[in-house]
């Protein structure tokens, strides 16, 4: 069976700033109703908003916010990606935001974040340069240390 990744905003905001929502593309995934309203705001870049209209068929409105989850007091669109992966086990999470990585530890969920998804692609051939795409997510505005950065690409550019 193929994974199934639940995005949350972020991951798609980061990646489409970064010009690499392309590597989302051989990938299944899912879009809570909540993620893709709070993405429909103005505020966010024209990539990250375009990126939702164009995957329209990705959203999924079917799924209740649990209360477990809801008591953690993470923001909507982190709730509804958790909620949805403590209804479908199998499912990832794709979350970058702290709070919300230590919510689906406690509840046991399968997780990764935006740099997860980039070593996924680069793995099966989609990112020639690992380096590159780290430094334009970086770029992009995602919070990346140096040290993290440095120790995959020692682990992972040797692929």
């Amino acid at each position: 069976m193929e994974k199934v990744f639940v995005l949350n905003s972020s991951p798609i905001i980061s990646l489409s700033k970064a010009g690499l929502n392309f590597i989302l593309e051989k990938l299944i995934i899912k879009i809570p109703q909540d993620v893709a309203i709070e993405l429909s705001h103005e505020k966010y870049v024209d990539e990250a908003r375009e990126f939702i209209i164009t995957n329209q068929n990705k959203i999924i409105s079917d799924y209740v916010i649990s209360d477990k989850i809801r008591d953690w007091g993470l923001g909507n669109g982190e709730s509804s990606v958790l909620s949805v992966v403590l209804k479908q086990k199998d499912w990832i999470a794709v979350i970058d935001d702290g709070e919300a990585r230590k919510c689906a530890k406690v509840y046991n969920l399968n997780l990764t974040g935006t740099i997860g998804l980039i070593l996924i692609d680069y793995k099966i051939g989609l990112i020639d340069s690992l380096e590159q795409a780290f430094y334009s997510i970086k770029n992009a505005g995602l919070y990346l240390n140096e040290n993290l950065i440095s120790d995959l690409l020692k682990k992972f550019d040797r692929l």
